[in-house]
């Protein structure tokens, strides 16, 4: 099994270039040709810019990362598209699912050797339902069509919970509205 996600001193950092891996291979795109992924301001852990508004500050800064660009090993930017498929971050049960701004979001608690962490895969159509165990690397879901405006894209968010009990509602309020020190950078960038 390809491993999305290693550990460094008990964080959870998300293999770029894996993940790409998966990603492509998922969608049958055995030979892809993938440099790394490519970030507007705004789009990165942490920004404080809402990228597909012109640069206008959010309320808080960004809770993880979105997904819409990359660059391959001939250094052509390349888009992904609605309909790619979205591989899961961590092995582990589907504790929630929610309606987001453009699709659903789904909400993935890791298993007991992944220890206390939830990974968000938002923006997506899935067939997935709560309750479901899931493995990493399968299909969250597809990136959903969203608005004209904004293109094609998901969001991934990581989220450390061992210092606070899970809410019984887990959804876009939730990630909007809580202390900022729950969440990791998926890339470990920041």
């Amino acid at each position: 099994m390809l491993l999305l996600i290693f550990f460094i001193m008990d964080l959870p950092v998300l293999d770029a270039k894996r993940f790409a891996k998966a990603l492509f291979e998922l969608n049958g795109r055995k030979n892809f040709q993938f440099r790394n992924w490519l970030f507007l301001p705004g789009m990165g852990f942490g920004d404080k810019q809402k990228w597909w508004s012109g640069g206008e500050e959010r309320l808080q800064s960004h809770e993880g990362v979105d997904i819409c660009r990359y660059e391959d090993t001939c250094g052509n930017q390349c888009l992904l598209k609605k309909d790619t498929k979205v591989p899961l971050l961590m092995s582990g049960r589907i504790v929630a699912i929610c309606d987001d701004f453009l699709g659903k979001s789904v909400f993935v608690k890791g298993s007991a050797k992944q220890g206390r962490w939830i990974a968000v895969h938002a923006h997506i159509t899935t067939e997935l339902l709560c309750g479901d165990f899931v493995e990493e690397g399968d299909a969250a879901g597809q990136i959903a069509s969203g608005r004209s405006v904004i293109p094609a894209h998901f969001h991934l968010s990581l989220i450390k919970y061992d210092s606070f009990k899970l809410p019984d509602k887990l959804d876009w309020h939730f990630l909007n509205t809580s202390d900022q020190g729950i969440f990791v950078d998926p890339f470990g960038t920041k």
